[in-house]
């Protein structure tokens, strides 16, 4: 009996460590304006509640994608990384700065149709995004 106990409670342990994941949300789509893709781009998702901002490089084609986003409502900023400096990195924890010059990196390409500059400022931007547990596709278009 008491093997048996033993035995429930490590399962009951180990049930309630896993991976809080399913609660997250994955969202992947394309960015366009004028039915181009918008390249040479990062979005940046900052969370309506408040809280740091979520950097998500832009390919060649248009294209993102990114997971284990928090559920809720995001005002989204499109910043071009072709001589941007990016995001604010003061007070940014090692591991994040390294995160973010990373993402950097891999977006150093040349942008080749220009956007709305009101989507480059949090201040000014009408973009916003939903996220929801799970998978998502988004399109979004920029538009004058």
């Amino acid at each position: 009996m008491r093997r048996i106990v033993t035995i429930s409670i490590g399962l009951l342990l180990l049930a309630g460590c896993g991976s809080n994941r399913s609660g997250s949300g994955m969202v992947s789509g394309t960015i366009t304006y004028n039915g181009q893709p918008v390249n040479g781009a990062a979005l940046l998702l900052y969370p309506a509640g408040g809280g740091a901002e979520i950097l998500i490089p832009v390919t060649q084609e248009g294209e993102f994608r990114t997971s284990d986003l928090p559920p809720g409502e995001y005002k989204v900023v499109v910043q071009g990384t072709a001589g941007s400096p990016g995001p604010p990195t003061q007070g940014m924890s090692p591991q994040k700065l390294a995160e973010v010059k990373e993402k950097l990196e891999a977006m150093k390409t040349p942008a080749t149709i220009k956007f709305p500059d009101k989507y480059k400022s949090q201040a000014t931007t009408d973009l916003k995004l939903t996220v929801i547990a799970g998978e998502q596709t988004l399109n979004l278009e920029l538009k004058d």
